[in-house]
């Protein structure tokens, strides 16, 4: 079909369409003189300004796509590898709950319990195990393991310097202590069958305190057992 477009200077343009994506041909000729004329040309066709405005380069593709690679790293390494605060945090929860347990364990079966932490070697200040004691003959007795070793996350470990009056030396008869069959040195809590702790000095707090291997050192998870009635009480930075 034919559309006849009128034009100012009296010029009729016949406009034949043709197949969709193919330029459209008109026919343009003056009323005045007979003159046709032949043109084409090309509906919506982006000018090449605007394919320059819409395109990326190879710059910035780059650069989105070296983005995006640090994030995933970031992201994965976040995942896997906890940092050191969140691993003090666990280091020191789980202190506590060895420490309750040995502490109820006494009160419950009244008699001795012991917490015993490994001060040398590569361990130290990162195995932590309990123990109680089992009487015999009156006094006499022996001391046997209530709970597996326990491990530390890599990143925490118990600061046995900053620890006050409340890691000394372990009772004579729970020695040798041992693990995995091998005798390790370890200082150590005990707790009295009423639940209190037996420490060097009843006039000081008893302090058990955990530190960042690796981290800011003005962060730390402090222990402090209470001497009236062994609870332990947690203190952190603010």
């Amino acid at each position: 079909m034919t559309r006849f477009l009128p034009s100012r200077r009296a010029h009729l343009h016949f406009v034949q369409p043709t197949e969709r994506g193919h330029p459209a041909r008109c026919f343009c000729t003056r009323a005045n003189a007979r003159q046709f004329s032949f043109c084409t040309k090309r509906r919506g066709a982006p000018s090449r300004t605007e394919k320059r405005r819409s395109a990326f380069t190879l710059l910035e593709l780059l650069i989105v796509i070296a983005i995006i690679s640090v994030i995933a790293t970031l992201t994965v390494m976040s995942l896997s590898s906890p940092g050191g605060a969140a691993q003090l945090t666990t280091a020191g929860n789980e202190t506590v709950d060895v420490l309750n347990n040995a502490r109820q364990y006494a009160q419950a079966q009244n008699t001795l319990a012991m917490v015993a932490v490994i001060n040398t070697g590569a361990d130290a200040g990162r195995v932590l195990g309990s123990f109680a004691f089992s009487a015999t003959n009156g006094t006499d007795g022996t001391w046997s393991q209530i709970d597996r070793w326990r491990i530390l996350p890599d990143k925490a470990e118990i600061d046995l310097t900053a620890s006050t009056n409340a890691l000394g030396s372990p009772m004579a008869s729970a020695l040798p202590l041992r693990r995995g069959g091998t005798t390790v040195n370890c200082v150590a809590t005990t707790f009295l069958p009423d639940g209190r702790p037996m420490a060097p000095s009843s006039s000081q707090p008893s302090v058990i305190q955990l530190r960042n291997r690796q981290g800011p050192t003005n962060n730390y998870y402090k222990i402090i057992i209470n001497q009236a009635t062994g609870t332990p009480i947690v203190r952190r930075p603010q």
